[in-house]
């Protein structure tokens, strides 16, 4: 890195000397809507060289200011750096403002409003995502690789892309099918052609990595990339998948099943998978799924709708669901919904939609409180909270206004009197 220091100027100094609003922002009522007129800016005047990556995320890049924030950069000359450049978060991020040229390896843009009024360059990948940010170039883009994904480019920048260019805003560029694979003329130009999507693409240009250099890379490169991010795992050669590996993802989250060597996927390590979240189930191989693992997986967090096989749903693992999560109800099959499941819906507390799904099965939404309330006095406070009316007080009063419920009933009616008093 240039030796030089960063400057800390204040914010009326970006605005009055550097005019910080009107070069990057539409106008100055957006810049102070947008940023804090507490924070200082970091300017450098002249070219600056920094070797290694520049994070405008985290980076501070002199330390001077004890890695607190800053609204934003000012070069007013050249800027290049020999890694990456890299913004990430894709909400917000500090001003980026160049006043001359651009180079790097690679350029991440997210929600940093960025101007450069020369070009940039770059060694390998341009890619500037998520539609917080926006960037206006007075120069050209020039790399091998370009990829704006929902991002607000500003026009009029030349593009001198020499093997691949994705704008998802560009009419030939859209795609309406949902597909959110890479186009495989990308994949084959990557240094690994496991990489599915952009979000897996930024990552590695996020960890500073080269990504069209062709390289070898070790076992120790996958441990941690996997540490960092189970997902990865899917990205390593199978030759590397090794179990130490694989339960480093798994140890992450029950998904990273997926992507284990069938070897590797025994009978107990299913078991696991499944006690520690049911929704594990969807990653189990078919011809390992039974009846018993399907239990297992409703006690613990299962999906009606995404785990079970339509063969093995029952009324059983439908009951167990909804009582561990009646968030499930509306994946219900109808033919399923009967008062007792009904009857369990209510007393989850969450049953909001019993009178939908009451119409939706053709019952009476009063049969079902009163089969609540029928189970005892102790039983009635689900249906209070939510249910309360004339009809179901007087129903639940003839039943527990007696000799043996009474001090319970007591407790139930004091508790709401306010609702009560509007039957009397």
């Amino acid at each position: 890195m240039n030796k030089k220091p960063f400057e800390l100027i204040s914010y009326q100094q970006a605005v009055s000397q550097y005019h910080i609003a009107a070069a990057v922002f539409e106008s100055e009522d957006v810049f102070n809507d947008v940023i804090d007129e507490n924070l200082p800016f970091y300017l450098y005047e002249g070219d600056l060289k920094i070797s290694g990556n520049l994070n405008l995320d985290t980076d501070v890049v002199d330390r001077i200011l004890n890695e607190n924030e800053v609204a934003g950069y000012i070069i007013t000359g050249n800027l290049e750096v020999t890694g990456n450049i890299i913004n990430d978060e894709g909400d917000y991020g500090p001003i980026f403002y160049v006043q001359g040229d651009v180079s790097c390896r690679s350029l991440v843009i997210g929600g940093c409003p960025t101007r450069i009024t020369g070009n940039v360059l770059a060694e390998e990948v341009i890619m500037l995502h998520y539609n917080h940010g926006w960037m206006q170039c007075d120069g050209a883009f020039i790399a091998p690789v370009m990829i704006v994904e929902d991002y607000h480019l500003q026009p009029g920048a030349a593009k001198n892309i020499s093997r691949f260019y994705y704008n998802d805003r560009e009419e030939e560029f859209r795609d309406e099918t949902g597909e959110w694979r890479i186009p495989a003329a990308l994949q084959e130009m990557l240094n690994n052609r496991l990489t599915t999507d952009f979000e897996e693409l930024r990552r590695d240009l996020v960890a500073g990595e080269h990504v069209l250099l062709q390289q070898d890379r070790p076992y120790a490169y996958w441990e941690q990339k996997v540490a960092a991010n189970w997902r990865d795992l899917q990205r390593v050669p199978v030759t590397f998948r090794k179990e130490a590996l694989c339960m480093t993802a798994l140890h992450q989250y029950v998904g990273a099943l997926e992507f284990f060597p069938a070897l590797l996927i025994t009978d107990s390590l299913v078991e696991y998978v499944i006690t520690r979240d049911g929704k594990g189930l969807r990653y189990v191989p078919a011809s390992m799924v039974t009846p018993e693992l399907c239990r297992v997986a409703a006690r613990n967090g299962a999906s009606l709708k995404a785990d079970f096989p339509e063969d093995m749903l029952d009324y059983e693992l439908v009951y167990t669901v909804i009582q561990n999560d009646p968030a499930e109800m509306e994946s219900v099959p109808v033919h399923f919904i009967d008062e007792d499941l009904l009857a369990a819906y209510v007393k989850t507390g969450y049953n909001l939609w019993l009178q939908r799904y009451c119409d939706l099965a053709g019952i009476a939404k009063i049969k079902v409180l009163q089969r609540v309330m029928d189970e005892g006095v102790d039983q009635v406070d689900y249906v209070f909270r939510a249910f309360l009316t004339n009809e179901v007080y007087h129903y639940a009063r003839e039943r527990y206004d007696t000799v043996s419920s009474r001090p319970q009933w007591e407790d139930l009616t004091q508790r709401y009197a306010k609702k009560i008093a509007k039957f009397y």
